[in-house]
């Protein structure tokens, strides 16, 4: 069981990207104060074929820049709360305040069909990373939550581009190949919307770094029927995906 501990850490962020600043390691860009993260390497290009964006490589991931809006598109890092922790605290020490996660999710409820969107305002913590970011919380499940002021604003925007939204809770777990029936029904009962890998651990270190996160999700794949019924090669949801991002990075 991890303890949290808010002690200060011997090695910070801030202090590696300035490691690579004093060396020449990184190149000179103007960060964008809001940023998209992309775990599809398919919508990562297709946002790169569509924008006129400056593409480079740090850190281990793939970053446009999109001069026209201030918002980059992050990609190509790979998947997973510890991942996505790692891409947030970097990036923050980079000028980057605003996270928001756009990618795909599991559906638990049978009203939450394939290729519907997600709007994430809260995920439970059935991942590690978040424990080192914010203590655990006495209850039936640990939530992180998102950012209500980001959450707002982005659904102005994608309800003014006439989609669809439902808003809840989801669950964030590190073991996508232990998502059991008893699990499932549980949360059902909870009315958790979602599954996915990293919205909770976003959360938690945007809230413990004082930045604004919310996660968007297109539902690619389902459980509702305690069954697993896939569907990651839909025309339906990578146009979905699309939509939504046209609609965020405009």
């Amino acid at each position: 069981m991890i303890i949290f501990n808010d002690s200060p850490s011997l090695l910070t962020a801030k202090r590696y990207v300035g490691y690579f600043e004093k060396n020449h390691k990184l190149p000179e860009i103007n960060f964008p104060k809001s940023v998209l993260l992309t775990f599809q390497p398919y919508l990562f290009s297709w946002i790169k074929d569509q924008q006129q964006a400056k593409s480079y490589r740090i850190f281990g991931m793939d970053l446009l820049i999109l001069p026209a809006s201030n918002v980059g598109v992050v990609g190509g890092f790979g998947i997973g709360a510890p991942v996505t922790a790692i891409v947030v605290e970097e990036l923050a020490a980079l000028g980057v305040e605003n996270f928001i996660i756009v990618g795909i999710a599991g559906s638990l409820q049978k009203a939450v069909r394939i290729a519907d969107v997600v709007l994430c305002e809260r995920a439970i913590r059935d991942e590690g990373t978040s424990y080192h970011y914010l203590p655990d919380s006495p209850g039936e499940s640990c939530y992180a939550n998102a950012n209500a002021e980001l959450c707002a604003e982005v659904i102005q925007r994608l309800t003014s581009a006439s989609l669809t939204l439902h808003r809840g809770a989801g669950w964030t777990t590190d073991a996508p190949y232990r998502e059991s029936i008893e699990r499932v029904q549980q949360l059902q009962q909870q009315a958790i919307l979602t599954v996915d890998m990293e919205a909770s651990a976003l959360f938690a270190v945007a809230n413990y770094l004082e930045l604004r996160s919310t996660a968007v999700f297109v539902i690619s794949d389902s459980l509702a029927n305690l069954s697993w019924s896939p569907h990651f090669f839909s025309k339906e949801v990578s146009k979905k995906l699309q939509v939504v991002c046209k609609n965020l990075l405009t």
